[in-house]
Formats: structure tokens, C-alpha cells, sequence
């Protein structure tokens, strides 16, 4: 959520409730611990709630104008209750992924879980969505390209590669749970939410960041958390996806971008 300035809260109603909003949430997580202030800050970070609201294809022509399908009724109780802390099992269990480890009743462990390839489909699909927009937006994109030059050994190949403009960009896409061990503390700290994306995201600039800079390449990290609050260095890069894919299809900007972050956000449930 972003707090409006002193000059809208002196003259705009709506501007005066949204910051009430943010004392009352951020007065909430300061009495609930680390994992409920993650939960409460994530859930309300910028563009995190756009399942909420359905969108149209940006394109006015009647024939190609249509309204995206609501979320299934499970989806979207599973959305909320994880978004009230509410149990999305009715006990503790066995984990169907990894077979091993034990499922607690909010779901942590299971949106952390790497076995069964549920995380790597979700992955594929965001990296394929971002290339068929930037592919329309006309910014070349290129998947799993080889970093030319790497002080390190081994291999290096980001998700995808934007050929157009003055430097080639490198972008890695990752998913990150907000409410894991090691997540939690970032999220809870984050005043605009979205902190374990965040922090993640020097994760991915640790890796990539010196091979990409010493090919002549940019890199910027794509990481989304699982209550859909993308990273500070990732949001701006969707952005320019969207608009440079309105631009191509002379659609209006807006609407470009906010139906691609939703069709994003979609993929994540």
C-alpha cells in the first residue's frame, strides 16, 4: 500500500482513510508477532489483492473485449483464509510433495515446497507470460541465455534475456513464500509489504549481478511472493513489459499493465 502524501490527506476523504488503514494494520502486526505482521503487511502490499477485482482486455474493440473468469470458489477461500490466518486443513499432516516432512494446518510448508514440481510449473508459467508480452512489446526477448562471461565457474542462464534497447537486460524469475522461517522477519519489517520479495531479490543480484555487468548486460530480479507482493527492483521492470506492450498494440496504458499484472497474479493460485 502506498501512503499518500501530506497534501492528499488534507483534502481527500479517500486518501484520509487509507492512511487510518495503515495505522490500524500496522498497529495490528505490531501486537501479533513476526509471522502475523508478515501476513498482514504482505497481504496488503501494492497490487497483491488485484484477484480481487476481475479485468477487461484493454482493447476496445467490441469482438475482442471480454471480462477474465472469476478464481474457482476453493481458490479464492484458500486465498482468504490465508489471508485471515485462517487453517486450510483441518490437521497436521503428511506432505504429498516431498513425503516426508510435516504439513502444517496454514500451509507454510506446502507453499514452501520444492518437491512434486509445483513451484517449477508456476515458475515456467510467470517466465512464459512475461516472454509472450515483452515478445509483443517488441523488447526481443530471449529465454535462458547464457551469461557470455562469468568470474565464477559453472554456468549461468537467467530466465530471460530483452534484446532491445542500448544494453541487453537480464531478468531471473523466483517465487518466494512470505510466511517461511527464513522469509518471515523480512516480511514482517516491510512497511509498504512485499519484504520477503524484496530481500530476495539480493539473492538473485548476489548470483547474477557481476556476470551480468561483466558481459555488458543489465539484470533485474522478477521475485513475487506467494501473496502476490512482487519485489521493489521487480515491479518497475512489469511495468515497462506492460506499457511497451500497450505501446506496440497502440492500447491504453493503464489497462495494458493492469491486466498483465493480474493475468501474473492469476497464475499464482
Amino acid at each position: 500500500m502506498c501512503l499518500p502524501k501530506k497534501k492528499e490527506i488534507e483534502t481527500d476523504p479517500k486518501a484520509q482513510t487509507t492512511l487510518v488503514e495503515a495505522a490500524r494494520a500496522a498497529a495490528l502486526a505490531a501486537t501479533g508477532g513476526d509471522f502475523n505482521a508478515a501476513r498482514l503487511l504482505s497481504a496488503r502490499a501494492p497490487r497483491a489483492n488485484a484477484w480481487l477485482t476481475p479485468a477487461c482486455h484493454p482493447d476496445p474493440a467490441p469482438e475482442e473485449k471480454h471480462q477474465l473468469d472469476w478464481l474457482g470458489c476453493s481458490a479464492v477461500r484458500a486465498l482468504l483464509r490465508m489471508r485471515f490466518g485462517l487453517p486450510l486443513r483441518p490437521r497436521v499432516g503428511g506432505c504429498l510433495g516431498c513425503r516426508r516432512l510435516v504439513a502444517d494446518t496454514l500451509g507454510v510448508h506446502t507453499l514452501s515446497c520444492t518437491s512434486g514440481g509445483g513451484r517449477t510449473h508456476v515458475h515456467h508459467e510467470i517466465r512464459d507470460l512475461v516472454f509472450a508480452f515483452a515478445s509483443g512489446g517488441l523488447l526481443q526477448p530471449f529465454r535462458e541465455a547464457i551469461v557470455p562471461v562469468n568470474p565464477r565457474p559453472g554456468r549461468l542462464q537467467p530466465d530471460l534475456l530483452f534484446r532491445a534497447g542500448a544494453r541487453p537486460l537480464a531478468l531471473d524469475v523466483a517465487i518466494c513464500n512470505a510466511l517461511a522461517p527464513s522469509s518471515c522477519r523480512a516480511a514482517a519489517s516491510a512497511e509498504t509489504g512485499a519484504g520477503a520479495a524484496t530481500e530476495y531479490e539480493q539473492k538473485k543480484i548476489l548470483k547474477y549481478g557481476a556476470a551480468c555487468a561483466a558481459s555488458g548486460w543489465d539484470f533485474a530480479p522478477l521475485v513475487v511472493d506467494t501473496f502476490g507482493g512482487w519485489g521493489a527492483l521487480s515491479l518497475p521492470v512489469l511495468l515497462r513489459v506492460g506499457r511497451a506492450w500497450a505501446r506496440a498494440l497502440d492500447l491504453p496504458a493503464r489497462g495494458a499493465t493492469d491486466y498483465f499484472l493480474l493475468l501474473l497474479l492469476l497464475l499464482l493460485r
